[in-house]
This record gives structure tokens, sequence and C-alpha cells, in this order.
């Protein structure tokens, strides 16, 4: 599996520097990308995590607990305590997993932000679309009732 990820990196990496792609947005399907989001409590998050990889719309999802944020909500300055989390799909999927995480989120008005890479390893950019494409992923039953 390892020489597979790796040969198929090369091929998308063909010709960069230090093993490392560049893409602009929605150049190739298979391109990594970023969303971030924060939740107020950790086992929300990871919940959503786990229905996000069992649907196949992420290939990782990192939590970041401790995080403080500060502000503006309905005209006063609020601050809070919130768990990071940052998805890794890619850009073929972005759309959808933004709309999935949207609908499953507690907040009112969530963050849900998509940042595209401009540099991403050619190994670890392989195995993000290959995760995406493993046979059995997306049909996780019951999680539309989430």
């Amino acid at each position: 599996m390892f020489r597979k990820i790796v040969s198929r990196a090369k091929r998308f990496f063909a010709g960069s520097s230090a093993g490392m792609g560049e893409w602009s947005a929605g150049m190739h399907p298979d391109a990594p990308v970023l969303i971030l989001s924060t939740f107020p409590e950790e086992p929300r998050a990871e919940e959503v995590i786990r229905l996000l990889l069992a649907e196949g719309v992420i290939a990782c999802g990192s939590l970041l607990p401790g995080v403080r944020s500060m502000y503006l909500w309905k005209g006063a300055v609020e601050e809070s305590r919130e768990v990071q989390v940052v998805l890794k799909t890619t850009s073929g999927v972005r759309d959808r997993c933004m709309e999935r995480l949207a609908a499953l989120h507690p907040y009112e008005v969530p963050e849900i932000v998509a940042v595209d890479p401009s540099a991403v390893a050619g190994p670890y950019a392989a195995w993000v679309g290959d995760a995406l494409r493993c046979p059995g992923i997306g049909n996780a039953s019951g999680s539309e009732n989430l």
C-alpha cells in the first residue's frame, strides 16, 4: 500500500522540489484541502469527526482543545473556550464535506473555512486522496439522524 501511495505521489508531483506539490484551488480533485471549524465541546467535535470519516468526506480530523475565542456576537464582545477542529479532505469532496459539517454543527453560525494549502508533501497528498476513494466508505447507516 505504501509503495502505491509513493508511486502515485511521484506522478502527482513530478518535477516539484523536495517532494512538495503546489495547486490552485480546485485544480485537481485529489488536491488536499483543510477545513477549519470550532466546537463548544470535545465530545461533540469527536462525534462529528467520526461521522464525517464514516461518510467518507474526510480522511482525517484533528481536535485541538483549549482554544480561547473572543468574537463579536449580536453587538457584544463574547469569549468562550472551544475545540478547534482541522479536517483533511480533497477539493473534489470539499463542498460536500462543508455542507455536511454545517448540517451537523451545533452552532447557529458555525466557523467553516476551507483552506487550499500552497504546498503539500507528495506522500501525504496521495494518502488523503487514496483514503477518500476506499471501497465501502460512505455507507454509514443511521448517520443522517445525527
